[in-house]
């Protein structure tokens, strides 16, 4: 797995503690100042997939092609606040974020045999499905690619990422994964530098 899952996957971590509460009050808290939330379609749904070639990996998986520059424009501008929909099961996803800072000024990755590399932060964010206060949503923007994770009482940790050798993306539940995934809440940033491909420009 590239090595910003691992970065996204920082910002996941504090969500089920952090989130149905804080998350929810933060959201509520914007949406009472009116504070305006940018609206983002970077996902549309991919008609003709063939579930079959990838069944031996997940069910019930959605498919879709992504708008890089959407992605893009997410990234540099950093937002304060956005709205994303997420297209799912043939029907959409709503989503109200809020930006926050995942890595510290200077954050360096460490990998096997090229010792400290700076890294591209992205823009990353926190919130919730709109009108569920007691959801938890992560997405993380880079500039050709974007992660994140939502999770309510009726979606098990839905997992929106890029399909390996393809520009499309898959939106599943992380319970539908049929072959273990090496993703998790992990903290370490030492890796291969075959995974660390992701440099600062």
């Amino acid at each position: 797995m590239k090595y910003l899952l691992q970065l996204t996957a920082l910002l996941l971590c504090g969500l089920s503690a952090f989130g149905q509460g804080r998350i929810g009050e933060r959201i509520e808290k914007l949406n009472h100042s009116h504070f305006p939330f940018r609206e983002f379609n970077p996902l549309a749904p991919l008609p003709g997939v063939d579930k079959a070639t990838y069944a031996a990996y997940v069910s019930d998986a959605s498919f879709a092609t992504v708008d890089l520059d959407i992605v893009k424009q997410i990234a540099r501008n950093k937002y304060p606040e956005i709205a994303i929909a997420i297209p799912y099961n043939d029907s959409v996803i709503h989503l109200k974020l809020y930006r926050v800072e995942l890595l510290a000024n200077g954050f360096h990755l460490n990998t096997s045999t090229a010792g400290s590399l700076p890294v591209t932060k992205g823009a990353h964010y926190r919130g919730v499905i709109k009108g569920n206060a007691e959801s938890v949503a992560s997405l993380s923007f880079f500039d050709d690619e974007m992660y994140g994770m939502v999770s309510s009482a009726g979606l098990f940790n839905l997992t929106i990422g890029k399909i390996k050798d393809s520009e499309n993306y898959a939106v599943y539940e992380a319970g539908n994964i049929l072959v273990p995934l090496n993703f998790g809440c992990e903290t370490e940033t030492t890796v291969p530098e075959q995974h660390a491909e992701r440099r600062a420009t």
